[in-house]
């Protein structure tokens, strides 16, 4: 039975609203909460053991007449898992000045800069965890409960702003951001922090009209810089507008490749088709010398009347980048993705096969069968992009020594895997798994046939499919 505390800490609940970041489940929390072993349905793997974090804005008296979604109060939200148990979930506010007048409670300690609103990740950098946040605050280090906070500016060693998105090399340990500042919109800066959470490079580049770069992306040999159409608006910021970026036709929209240990007139500018992008999934070399990016990219971002993001999405795209003719060719991957693809650091400037978006709620459909006999075969159709996840299983008079094998071969439209046997596992229903494939586009017949040795009585397809289909 999970035990509540509720903490003393706690605003006024937020007005309700219409407003579109401030309702449903954008509608902010009012307390901090710690909940002590919770309740689990089915099992936690004994392999998670740490904490799962994450932040976002969660405003603490927010104005829906003038409020953007970027510019909310910070929550960080923490469960920790160990030995198959959930052992608590607590959520706290990043005490910047304004939260610690609005609760009475004392702000964190540590350096400002420019502002202390810390909203937009979470991630350990040097063998320390910190929330982050792009174009003004130093980040915020979080104990291991998350209550003790320190605004930290490295050990003292950054100059200015930071990124809400660092880059982690995973051959050096190194943590690579891309970082810009309303207060200078004549430049960014290449920031480097290295494994001991350091600041070693810090390299200022000219660009004009204030861009704002959420993101970046490393290869082995570059450090990719976003200068897209999506920059500083001084009527927005003259008007009071809490987050005073807007877009701008009128910005040359690039990419630039700037040596890993390069100086500014290095970096090499290729024009691109005029757009926004969040969020990188990975890059890496080719060996022709191109450098290949997957993006989640929107047509426009930002207009007149934006309180959050509110462009049209254009999905996964491949930009190949050509540092000799200085262009960039533009190819879909999924139209249906939408943002925030998680690659592994592990993977970080390297070819992965896919990254692992979020959100992209699955559509999921499961369908088990028993095909009598020793041998048969289901046959299912879908379209569209899915991942089909095939089990089968055999019904045998004993799974005990020796167990029974089973043969399987697995048909998606035009994949057909080879015919393999697989030792069954020493349960009742002898459960192996079979494959699991990719597919997109047109209508593709499906289906998986099982053999199984003689000793089997059954034999069972467990059929789970997950994406955008029809079927």
């Amino acid at each position: 039975m999970a035990t509540k505390i509720d903490e003393e800490l706690a605003c006024a609940p937020a007005p309700v609203s219409d407003h579109p970041f401030l309702s449903g489940i954008h509608r902010p929390m009012a307390a901090e909460h710690t909940i002590t072993d919770l309740a689990v349905d089915g099992t936690i793997p004994t392999a998670l053991d740490g904490c799962y974090l994450r932040i976002g804005p969660n405003p603490i008296a927010p104005d829906p007449a003038n409020y953007h979604w970027f510019s909310g109060d910070g929550m960080v939200h923490g469960l920790k898992l160990a030995n198959g148990r959930a052992h608590w979930y607590r959520n706290r506010w990043i005490r910047s000045e304004r939260v610690g007048e609005a609760l009475g409670v004392p702000k964190a300690p540590g350096p400002r800069n420019l502002f202390d609103t810390v909203n937009t990740n979470v991630l350990a950098i040097g063998g320390q965890t910190y929330a982050l946040v792009e174009a003004g605050s130093y980040p915020v280090k979080l104990g291991p409960t998350l209550g003790d906070q320190q605004y930290d500016a490295f050990g003292g060693t950054l100059l200015g702003s930071y990124t809400a998105h660092p880059h982690l090399d995973p051959l050096t340990g190194e943590n690579h951001a891309i970082c810009y500042s309303a207060h200078n919109p004549g430049e960014v800066r290449h920031v480097v922090v290295d494994a001991h959470g350091k600041v070693t490079r810090e390299l200022a580049i000219p660009v004009e009209h204030g861009p704002m770069i959420h993101d970046c992306a490393i290869t082995a040999r570059y450090v990719v810089i976003l200068d897209l159409p999506v920059t500083f608006s001084l009527p927005a910021a003259m008007a009071g507008e809490p987050f005073p970026y807007r877009w701008n036709p009128q910005h040359r929209a690039r990419v630039g490749l700037l040596p890993r240990n390069g100086a500014a007139a290095d970096v090499i500018w290729c024009d691109v088709e005029p757009c926004s992008v969040f969020h990188v999934a990975n890059a890496y070399d080719r060996a022709d010398g191109a450098v290949i990016m997957d993006v989640c990219a929107y047509g426009t971002m930002f207009g007149p009347e934006a309180v959050g993001p509110d462009g049209a999405a254009r999905g996964l795209e491949r930009w190949t980048i050509d540092p000799v003719t200085g262009t960039v060719a533009i190819t879909t991957i999924d139209s249906t993705l939408r943002n925030s693809p998680v690659p592994t650091n592990a993977a970080s400037a390297s070819p992965i096969a896919m990254p692992m978006p979020w959100p992209c709620p699955p559509i999921r459909r499961r369908n088990s069968s028993v095909i009598p006999g020793c041998s048969g075969t289901i046959w299912w159709r879908a379209r569209g992009r899915f991942t089909i996840s095939v089990r089968a299983g055999i019904r045998a008079n004993s799974c005990s020594s020796p167990r029974p094998k089973m043969r399987w071969k697995v048909k998606v439209g035009w994949w057909v895997s080879s015919w393999t046997w697989r030792t069954t596992p020493p349960i009742s229903w002898c459960w192996t798994p079979c494959a699991s494939k990719i597919r997109r586009s047109a209508w593709s017949t499906c289906r998986i046939a099982c053999r199984q040795a003689s000793t089997a009585t059954g034999c069972r397809a467990d059929i789970t499919t997950r994406g955008d289909f029809a079927s």
